[in-house]
């Protein structure tokens, strides 16, 4: 388990995102606050008992014993070593006759280790040597195979929920840590998201999913008689996302855009991460990689 220090929720060690607000563990981890400091007075020292005398004998003797066991296990282990191994009787070796001639033993035409004769049979032909078998080489895995998602139709309604469930933590958060008092997140709904996806199967990058979302803020301040509303789109972007087996996916660190909306409200600025209109996410997201990705949508989106 794994604190958030973002927003104190407990998660499970296999989340690399808080499942409260949607910050990445590592970025969690490092914002939680310090331990708070106790500044009591330290206690009166105590008084220092005198050292006792301990007899040193007991000490002495236990090292005399195992002095004594180690002379006793290293003489054992030397004499194995030492030891000569015990002689083997030789294997005896049938002398096999030729098919037109009546077989033979030994010298004498009797096994020396047997009271008769003893008759030995012509051996058998080997059949031809059955050449093994050669390997058929496996074809490679492709981007289905290993997970790698391909086409936007591959997530479905769980996978979506799973990024509208990281959307809202990321936006959430947002809110929280960024925004001032006079700010109000009316709505955060869904959009859609696109899939880029590589042409070129070695490429470093092989998707790129896109997640949009829209947001309607309301700027109030009522000791200026202000209540202004604007909307603007948020979006994150993954890469390498694959699907589990189960329908989830497998989704890395993500980036935020890197464009902001500028809102002047008499005599106040305002600025929020994102784009104003749909072609200006797709300008900032999916048009710089078009010529070496295919891309794929879902959703409301152009």
């Amino acid at each position: 388990m794994w604190i958030c220090g973002n927003c104190g929720t407990n998660n499970g060690n296999e989340y690399r995102f808080c499942v409260g607000c949607g910050q990445p563990r590592a970025a969690a981890e490092r914002r939680q606050a310090p331990p708070r400091r106790d500044y009591r007075p330290a206690p009166a020292p105590r008084p220092v008992p005198a050292p006792i005398r301990r007899p040193i004998w007991p000490w002495a003797l236990a090292g005399v014993l195992l002095l004594a066991l180690a002379g006793v296990l290293l003489a054992l282990v030397l004499g194995g070593f030492d030891r000569e191994p015990e002689p083997t009787a030789a294997p005896i070796e049938p002398v096999i006759a030729a098919p037109d001639q009546p077989a033979a033993t030994a010298e004498n035409g009797q096994n020396p280790n047997s009271s008769g004769p003893v008759t030995l049979l012509p051996a058998e032909p080997s059949p031809a040597a059955t050449p093994a078998p050669t390997p058929t080489p496996e074809p490679a895995s492709s981007a289905a195979e290993t997970g790698l998602l391909t086409d936007a139709s591959q997530i479905d309604s769980r996978g979506l929920q799973q990024l509208c469930a990281l959307m809202d933590g990321v936006i959430a958060n947002n809110v929280r840590t960024t925004w001032g008092s006079v700010e109000h997140l009316n709505r955060s709904e869904y959009v859609g998201f696109y899939l880029l996806t590589a042409k070129d199967e070695n490429a470093r990058t092989r998707n790129m999913l896109i997640l949009v979302y829209r947001n309607d803020v309301s700027v109030i301040i009522p000791a200026e008689n202000v209540n202004k509303s604007l909307s603007y789109y948020y979006s994150l972007r993954f890469e390498n996302v694959q699907r589990g087996a189960d329908g989830s996916l497998l989704l890395g660190d993500y980036q935020e855009p890197g464009d902001r909306v500028n809102a002047d409200i008499y005599r106040h600025n305002f600025y929020y991460n994102g784009h104003r209109t749909l072609d200006e996410v797709y300008k900032a997201w999916v048009k710089p990689y078009e010529s070496g990705y295919t891309v794929t949508r879902a959703g409301s989106l152009p």
